[in-house]
């Protein structure tokens, strides 16, 4: 405790115009990822987190955020963390008025798992490089189902492909008539299609890269119709 100073130079020890630099200074450790990285308005939320602690790096820590306060309209939020007797770093949290659903582990291949709701938030994130997370949903013929996927958004390093699957494990969307569209500043994606026939249907969310992954790639995905 008590008085520091922060010292900045060029390696070199050189410097010009074009030697800028930007410096954060706060109080408190730093957030290295949290998940889910939102919830339901008018609820308390429990979320795990990560600190970039030096002793225990890879410790996960719990927490409650309570969102019963929130107004309505406002879908993004500030939010200060305590964690133990550590004031963490703020961050951002996504606020709905959904139904939230948290996914269950495997799930990077169809089987039994009940269908979600069409309209609902779903949080998950690519935990380990490879991986792949699809949600079942079910839907009706002629029915334009629209999702949202964010996460750059929300300080997530996940730079997501979103794309839906039939029964049969073939791609039906995104296609050149009905396209992904890009937040290209976020990395967070849209994509909406109408289904040929009744039934369940795939959503797949994957990053970019096969060789990517963990406790910080998570998402939002928002469906609707």
């Amino acid at each position: 405790s008590g008085p520091c100073e922060v010292h900045v130079h060029d390696i070199g020890y050189q410097g010009s115009q074009a030697c800028v630099y930007r410096l954060t200074i706060r109080e408190g450790v730093r957030t290295k990822w949290v998940y889910p990285l939102g919830g339901r308005r008018g609820t308390s939320v429990p979320i795990e987190v990560g600190l970039a602690e030096y002793a225990q790096p890879d410790e996960v820590h719990h927490v409650e955020v309570d969102l019963k306060s929130v107004s309505d309209g406002v879908n993004v939020i500030p939010t200060p963390l305590t964690v133990g007797d550590q004031q963490a770093e703020e961050l951002l949290l996504s606020v709905s008025d959904l139904p939230e659903v948290l996914e269950t582990e495997p799930n990077d291949s169809p089987d039994s798992t009940s269908p979600v709701e069409a309209v609902s938030v779903l949080n998950g994130r690519i935990d380990r490089p490879g991986d792949k997370d699809l949600w079942p949903i079910a839907v009706r013929e002629g029915q334009k189902v629209e999702l949202k996927l964010t996460a750059g958004k929300l300080q997530s390093r996940l730079q997501p492909v979103l794309s839906v699957l039939d029964s049969a494990g073939n791609s039906i969307a995104p296609t050149d008539s009905q396209p992904v569209s890009t937040n290209s500043q976020a990395s967070d994606v849209q994509l909406s299609f109408i289904p040929e026939s009744d039934g369940t249907y795939w959503i797949c969310v994957q990053d970019q890269f096969p060789s990517r992954g963990g406790p910080d790639f998570g998402y939002r995905l928002q469906t609707g119709t």
